[in-house]
């Protein structure tokens, strides 16, 4: 029986279980229509303003009297993503030399575990996030450690509340990921896949220490959002040239606009036929397709390595359907002006990835069906390799058994083939995940 029979039959079984599984949870045809629309006190406010039953004095006394019951929450957060992979080709060896893929034995594996505490105050104008992350060494010893930990600043004027122009803009201060790449600032248990793409596991960096400014502009009631993060921080990743002293500093920008829908959190396409307007009080409205557009810049000024990176990205979803494509090129320049330097490093090198993904619900938010090609090159200073194309195909079955990706099943067959530099190397893997998060 061969390999392609195996992971065939594999996935049939668990087409067949995932689907069962989802039957038995989905007690109504619209499971989370009546979640998704539910108004709560505070839209209603919203909308008797709007609608002048109220006069902007009445709703401010009554968004203080209710401010002091519900503007103060703290809510625990974390996730818990464990794999099993059944089937897997590719060699010891082949994992480590390959960017990007994972080190998938035949057995479980804890993928994610993280636990922490989340909260906000003053209609949102002041939150924080502190997790923490559970990894495993090479020994197979699991530490816990930090993953997140800062307080975000956010203001909206009053009197532009509710209007055709609602901008808000604030400060994220702490630990965080670094504004760069759409599926980098993706939550991993809102992942369309187990794994990310080659280009963004390759990424320079991904959380760091530092600050950003966040502008949150909301146009024409939903139509259009335009969303820009730029910030500054310290450098120091397991990919990056870290800098010798607190003068050197990372510095990455991201700009994203939204037409048609604001985009929701995480890939894929969630919304009920009829979703909740984000501006006008939550009230049900028709599904509008949505279009997202972005661009990221990431550089350094460390002495010694000058990193550079850019980022395109598109995203468009629609009745259930999604597809998003992300480039991303780094360049690891060389300073020329110091001798010691150029003794150290023997040659500037640059990467660039891209991949194209998507998804479609064959049971509208129960059962999706996604696909995903990613490319990932290697301009290495090695003469006898200079260039290295790696390639990964992924097919891959969600079932979601909860809204907003709150507990999810997930199986991916994966094939990866060197396309240039070690022809020799082509195998796959079939793992499957099961993911709870809050």
């Amino acid at each position: 029986m061969t390999r392609y029979t195996i992971a065939l039959l594999l996935t049939t079984g668990l087409v067949c279980g995932l689907a069962a599984v989802a039957f038995a949870v989905n007690t109504s045809n619209d499971p989370w229509n009546q979640q998704d629309s539910d108004m709560s006190d505070l839209d209603l406010l919203e909308l008797l303003r709007l609608h002048g039953v109220i006069n902007e004095e009445q709703y401010q006394d009554l968004i203080k009297i209710y401010g002091k019951r519900t503007y103060y929450h703290l809510r625990p957060t974390g996730s818990l993503l464990v794999g099993y992979t059944p089937y897997n080709q590719m060699k010891a060896d082949e994992t480590i030399e390959y960017p990007g893929s994972p080190a998938d034995d035949r057995n479980f594996r804890l993928r994610k575990l993280s636990l922490g505490m989340a909260g906000s105050a003053y209609y949102d104008w002041l939150s924080f996030k502190a997790t923490g992350e559970v990894s495993a060494n090479d020994e197979g010893k699991y530490t816990f450690g930090p993953e997140e930990a800062y307080v975000r600043f956010r203001y909206l004027p009053e009197q532009l509340r509710g209007s055709l122009f609602e901008p808000a803009q604030g400060m994220t201060v702490g630990a965080m990921k670094i504004p760069f790449s759409r599926q980098n600032l993706v939550s991993t248990p809102q992942l369309q896949f187990i794994n990310r793409a080659v280009a963004i596991e390759e990424m320079p960096i991904h959380y760091d220490l530092g600050a950003t400014v966040d502008l949150d502009y909301n146009l024409f009631f939903d139509w259009a959002r335009l969303l820009l993060n730029a910030g500054a921080f310290n450098g120091r990743g397991d990919r990056v040239y870290a800098a010798d002293n607190n003068d050197n500093l990372l510095y990455a920008g991201r700009l994203r606009i939204d037409l048609f829908s604001p985009l929701r959190p995480g890939e894929g396409d969630l919304r009920p036929r009829f979703y909740p307007n984000e501006t006008v009080a939550k009230t049900p409205e028709f599904d509008r397709p949505a279009l997202s557009l972005g661009g990221s810049l990431l550089q350094n000024n460390d002495v010694d390595k000058v990193v550079k990176a850019w980022g395109a990205d598109a995203e468009f979803r629609w009745y259930g359907v999604s597809i998003s494509a992300e480039a991303i090129a780094t360049k690891y320049e060389l300073a020329l002006d110091d001798a010691e330097t150029a003794n150290q490093y023997a040659e500037d090198w640059s990467t660039f990835g891209w991949y194209v993904q998507g998804g479609a619900f064959v049971w509208p938010r129960i059962l999706e069906v996604t696909a995903r090609y990613d490319e990932y090159t290697l301009d290495l200073v090695d003469e006898t390799l200079p260039e290295r194309k790696l390639a990964a195909t992924t097919f891959g079955l969600n079932a979601h058994l909860a809204s907003k990706h709150a507990l999810k099943l997930m199986a991916n067959y994966i094939w990866r083939a060197e396309l240039k530099g070690l022809p020799e190397m082509d195998n796959d893997t079939f793992t499957v995940q099961a993911g709870f998060a809050f």
